[in-house]
């Protein structure tokens, strides 16, 4: 689902360390490539509401309250995971 391979490896790392499902690290590539909610329900052919509700799971299972703090802890901004 995702691009470069840098990005492909953190969606994976970070799947992989916060236990997120299959369909959540495919919200997790797109959301890092910039992709909003609507853009990630066209792609994915899921529905909006269910888009806010995986978006809404990997911020729990990540611990961080915004996409911005989602985009740095995958990159490794926070020191909390190595990129």
């Amino acid at each position: 689902m995702c691009g470069g391979g840098f990005a492909r490896n953190a969606v994976d790392e970070a799947a992989a360390a916060y236990g997120l499902t299959p369909r959540e690290r495919d919200v997790l590539a797109l959301l890092l490539q910039g992709r909003d909610g609507m853009a990630i329900h066209r792609l994915l052919g899921i529905s909006y509401n269910t888009v806010k509700t995986h978006l809404k799971h990997i911020y729990g299972k990540c611990g961080v309250a915004s996409r911005q703090q989602l985009v740095s802890l995958v990159h490794g901004d926070s020191g909390l995971l190595s990129a």
